[in-house]
């Protein structure tokens, strides 16, 4: 059986209220660049979110950057860069990471 790396684990989906937060996209030799990437900031934990597997966009949350907001999703572990649609051996950061199913 072979792990998929774009969802290998999942916290069951939920209500989240956190901040939606902006960030510079880090390269690999730690400088800014590219855009922004968006962010919910839960606690003291900061989450990628992926829209490539979210039912929201990166417009729909663009106007609630630093505003707090409620969300319904989970919590996955896996590959961020790694669409539904892209083969599983590219190149991906690997982390925790957020899927929005719903803004509430």
């Amino acid at each position: 059986m072979s792990l998929n790396p774009n969802t290998m684990n999942k916290k069951p989906t939920g209500n989240y209220t956190g901040h939606i937060v902006s960030k510079p996209f880090i390269n690999k030799v730690g400088k800014a660049a590219g855009p922004e990437e968006l962010y919910l900031r839960l606690s003291m934990d900061d989450f990628f979110i992926k829209f490539s597997e979210s039912t929201v966009s990166a417009d729909d949350l663009k106007s609630q950057i630093n505003q707090v907001i409620t969300v319904e999703g989970e919590i996955r572990e896996g590959a961020w860069d790694i669409g539904p649609e892209d083969p599983p051996e590219m190149q991906s950061r690997i982390g925790s990471y957020f899927v929005i199913t719903k803004l509430l």
